[in-house]
């Protein structure tokens, strides 16, 4: 800020745009773009940006040098690639679905059995007896021997499910949320996760909640009013499938309302609770013991008669791409 000591008939033409009329303009604009580099506000139209996000997410250096005519950089018809950064290749983001540490092409590289499923390096010898794996899914035997030499057949199997893995992260508008699990990145049954270790990817409200069986008020939670047709509900802290959209009512109780949960309980485990000088049934995740809410015997008829009243803390919603708003 600074004083001019001119008249605005100054003939000076250094001083000419600070006594336009059209300041004011240049300043409102110059006050907008610094409110929008402090507070990270995008300066370019949304589709504008998901889309150079998405083909940035593809870029790798070998982009150009090696031309494929499958991937959507090299190709000529996005010339939008120019000037993108590349994505980042240093760091892996693939798990091993046994240990949970990550893939890498040194002391971890995923190995693929002969029917499909990945493991890490790592963990398959580390389970492995008499020189052979048992698959943790299929619980079909495998030998090391033949794990290894049908490596370099299935690779090209294996790259095809990579590229497309990483083709929905990149455009798939409903990708499954990481669980808080998940986030911390422990080779440990769910069950035994300390509550400090909890404390660090839940938050104050959510621990509150699933772990010391909170529960939050009426008419606050974020999927009370929530009905979109095509997904699920999963548990907050270790994901567990527990709810379809199609199962989700307007009870008007103000808590997320479920007529039946996914499979007849399959990840719920009902507990009795006698809290509060009231008998009730409590359902918790029969896979983490996280606190979900009570199930009551006051639901719609048609569906069984029962309402599972649920925290929205407790649970994330995973879409679908055809999801479609319901209206309660």
């Amino acid at each position: 800020m600074g004083l001019i000591a001119l008249g605005k008939d100054s003939s000076r033409s250094e001083h000419q745009p600070l006594l336009s009329d059209e300041r004011y303009s240049t300043l409102i604009q110059l006050f907008r773009l610094e409110n929008d580099r402090i507070y990270k506000f995008c300066t370019q139209s949304p589709f504008s940006a998901c889309l150079q996000a998405g083909i940035a997410v593809h870029k790798t250096p070998q982009c150009k040098k090696d031309s494929n005519s499958r991937c959507i950089v090299c190709g000529s018809v996005f010339e939008l690639s120019e000037g993108l950064p590349y994505t980042h290749l240093s760091n892996s983001r693939l798990f091993c679905a046994i240990s949970g540490e990550l893939f890498d092409c040194e002391d971890n590289r995923p190995m693929m059995l002969p029917n499909g499923h990945v493991y890490g390096e790592k963990s398959m010898r580390k389970l492995a007896k008499n020189n052979e794996f048992v698959c943790p899914r299929t619980l079909t035997v495998y030998s090391l021997d033949d794990i290894q030499r049908k490596k370099i057949l299935y690779m090209k199997r294996l790259n095809n499910i990579f590229f497309k893995f990483f083709n929905k992260m990149s455009t798939s508008k409903t990708n499954s949320p990481k669980s808080a699990f998940e986030k911390l990145g422990l080779n440990k049954n769910p069950k035994e996760v300390t509550e400090e270790e909890w404390k660090k990817v839940l938050t104050p409200e959510q621990f509150e909640i699933t772990r010391k069986a909170g529960t939050e008020l009426a008419f606050t939670g974020k999927y009370d009013k929530h009905f979109i047709s095509g997904g699920k509900y999963v548990c907050i802290c270790c994901g567990a499938d527990l709810f379809v959209s199609e199962n989700k009512f307007n009870s008007g109780c103000g808590w997320p309302a479920f007529s039946k949960s996914i499979e007849a309980d399959k990840n719920i485990t009902r507990l009795p609770d006698h809290s509060f000088g009231r008998i009730r049934t409590e359902v918790r995740c029969s896979v983490c013991n996280a606190h979900l809410g009570h199930v009551f015997d006051d639901g719609p008829q048609k569906d069984g008669g029962e309402r599972y009243c649920i925290n929205s803390e407790s649970i994330d919603f995973v879409g679908s791409d055809d999801k479609k708003e319901e209206k309660n």
